[in-house]
């Protein structure tokens, strides 16, 4: 199909989906990761819904309210090294935390702001790389775009449950045990 030309040469789109990719596969590797670290690492599987509730909250009200502000201001460049770097400082803080359940929802909540940032920076994407499709090849293809942008979320869904089951086997992890 025609439509297909949007991918040639398209960096935007590209970068799009590779980033797409990984924040799927951090994503679901985190929230998987999550409910064997709260059980057996924190000792306390009850802490999870209110943990991750408030950082939840506290990721979504932010991104709302300074989101676009720091899109605005920050090139694309700059807010995926900021949101990376703070995800990468949380996983850290987080492990430190041990059962510091205050200090536990501040790094998660820094952690939901990093991944949410991460997110709107690949949908403002979306619009971009179907300009430049229609510019370069005279194709608008949005619906390939979010096709494609869909896809590569599940591919990264898929990767991640992978590597995390094959992690937990590699160490040996044993439910209940």
């Amino acid at each position: 199909s025609y439509e297909f030309k949007i991918f040639k040469g398209n960096r935007m789109l590209w970068g799009a989906l590779i980033i797409n990719l990984f924040n799927f596969m951090l994503a679901t590797a985190t929230t998987t990761i999550t409910s064997y670290y709260y059980t057996y690492y924190v000792g306390n599987p009850a802490v999870i819904g209110t943990v991750m509730t408030i950082a939840c909250i506290v990721g979504s009200a932010f991104n709302i309210v300074v989101g676009p502000l720091l899109t605005q201001k920050l090139g694309r460049n700059a807010l995926y090294l900021m949101s990376g770097a703070l995800i990468i400082i949380c996983w850290v803080v987080t492990y430190l935390a041990m059962k510091n359940i205050v200090v536990l929802t501040i790094a998660q909540s820094f952690f939901q702001i990093g991944v949410i940032l991460f997110s709107n920076i690949i949908f403002r994407s979306v619009p971009d790389a179907v300009d430049w499709g229609e510019w370069k090849y005279g194709v608008s293809a949005p619906g390939m775009v979010t096709a494609a942008i869909s896809f590569f979320q599940k591919l990264g869904i898929g990767v991640a449950t992978f590597l995390v089951t094959a992690a937990l086997t590699w160490v040996g992890y044993q439910e209940g045990t």
